[in-house]
């Protein structure tokens, strides 16, 4: 299944940013439950993130600051308060940890899956935008120190070095 966010009007005229589409592997786009997610006002794109596990959406919010969790299961909701302008969401199945970059506060945030509530939060490089999870390790690209943090999940937050790569790293990957 291939969930895709949606700009849409709100009740009040407003552009809000709505689960709006599901895509099905038979390739058919339907319909969703038009859930509004945390920000409203704003066509800021929100990243997504889901646990296979738990069948669980976890969804950015810059704006407010939160992170709305989608149980499918239950299909109740939740935000999960945490810093300042999360922009990227990384799950942890394995350990059943959602790791959240913080643009605005240069920080991750660390979410405990089983009772959604943030738990930790660690500092890295300057404007962090893009998480990798792999094995006991998060790397975070910092696109304003020019800096990838790296995390050892199981020590964080003093298990933590930076490496200094190119100019403004905005993404990482694993092949």
């Amino acid at each position: 299944m291939i969930l895709v966010s949606v700009l849409s009007a709100a009740s009040n005229n407003a552009t809000a940013r709505t689960l709006g589409t599901i895509i099905t592997e038979q390739r058919n786009a339907l319909k969703s439950p038009q859930i509004i997610l945390g920000d409203r006002f704003t066509t800021l794109l929100n990243d997504m993130a889901v646990n296979q596990v738990t069948n669980k959406l976890y969804v950015t919010n810059p704006q407010s600051g939160t992170v709305t969790v989608i149980d499918s299961n239950s299909g109740g909701t939740k935000a999960i308060r945490v810093e300042d302008g999360p922009t990227f969401v990384a799950v942890d199945s394995l350990h059943d940890k959602i790791y959240v970059a913080n643009s605005d506060s240069n920080s991750v945030s660390v979410i405990d899956g089983n009772n959604d509530t943030e738990i930790a939060q660690i500092s890295v490089g300057e404007s962090p935008s893009h998480l990798l999870v792999l094995g006991n390790k998060i790397y975070v690209a910092n696109s304003g120190s020019n800096t990838v943090s790296v995390i050892n999940s199981s020590q964080n937050p003093k298990g933590r070095h930076d490496i200094v790569v190119g100019n403004g790293p905005s993404d990482i990957a694993y092949k």
